[in-house]
């Protein structure tokens, strides 16, 4: 941190912004930790990392629990209200979430004022639950309402993790899809995000992007219309998942093993405790010479 001795208090803001911001999943702590030792001034670290840390839990989709209420709940850019509160509309319920320590606070009954689209937002909230829990093991999903005079809009979210840092890895999945309804059809954009984490003798990331842009024809119906978005979200998700695990046997049978040296002319890898053992018994031949 040499380069940063005669930085500004705002250059250092910046740079320490920017280390947090970018930091793997499930290691916010240590990225944090590791910047107050090279600043050395809590005081601006708390001024660098106030709204940085926000920032980063919304858009990570950050999970979290409520104390008395049975579902996690996420915490977004599509939930947020002032003074760090948050929106949960499957639990109706707006809560305090504290960035520092990761916990939601302070319950407070809370009812959507979107009445006209709240029986579309109950629909679809009913089947994007049921497909996350039939394909995302620790998953927490939901769903906003973001309709307004001009237009109707939900935004789908998704949020599934595995932090093993005893095994020295991390790894989120997140998907955000935005459905908008239009003369007749559901126009819906998406975008999945995979950052994976390796650092187990060597330091490896993973950050995939795939956006996506479907269309569904809009039913009278809101149950079958939620069922259409969530099937179409299914398949889209489905098939990039299928994409990721090709593109991992290809490199593993094609890449990887172009990096990995040939066998002998025997066709059979070296039995190296076979060498070991003749070796033993060469030294102990000389020895008795």
């Amino acid at each position: 941190m040499d380069d940063t001795v005669g930085a500004s208090d705002n250059e250092k803001i910046k740079i320490i912004s920017g280390f947090m911001g970018l930091c793997p999943p499930g290691e916010f702590n240590e990225v944090f930790n590791d910047c107050r030792v090279l600043v050395g001034n809590d005081e601006l670290l708390k001024k660098a990392a106030s709204s940085t840390i926000a920032e980063y839990h919304m858009d990570q989709l950050t999970p979290c629990t409520i104390g008395g209420f049975p579902d996690k709940s996420l915490v977004t850019h599509f939930n947020a209200l002032p003074d760090s509160r948050y929106y949960d509309p499957r639990q109706r319920v707006s809560f305090r979430f504290d960035h520092y320590k990761r916990e939601a606070m302070d319950p407070q009954p809370m009812e959507s004022s979107q009445t006209d689209t709240a029986a579309l937002r109950a629909s679809l909230d009913e089947f994007w639950s049921t497909y996350c829990l039939a394909h995302y093991k620790h998953g927490v999903s939901a769903v906003f309402d973001q309709s307004d005079n001009e237009k109707q809009e939900f935004v789908l979210c998704i949020e599934d993790h595995q932090f093993q840092s005893h095994n020295y890895w991390n790894g989120r999945w997140r998907g955000v899809w935005t459905v908008s309804l239009q003369e007749g059809r559901a126009a819906i954009k998406g975008t999945i995000k995979v950052q994976v984490h390796y650092y187990e003798d060597g330091n490896v990331q993973l950050q995939a992007t795939k956006n996506e842009d479907l269309t569904v024809n809009v039913e009278n119906d809101n149950v079958a219309l939620a069922q259409c978005v969530v099937n179409a979200i299914r398949d889209a998700e489905g098939k990039y998942q299928d994409s990721i695990n090709e593109n991992y046997k290809w490199m593993n049978d094609k890449t990887f093993k172009a990096l990995r040296r040939n066998l002998p002319l025997t066709r059979s890898k070296i039995d190296w405790q076979k060498i070991l053992s003749y070796r033993v018994a060469s030294e102990i031949s000389n020895k008795q010479q």
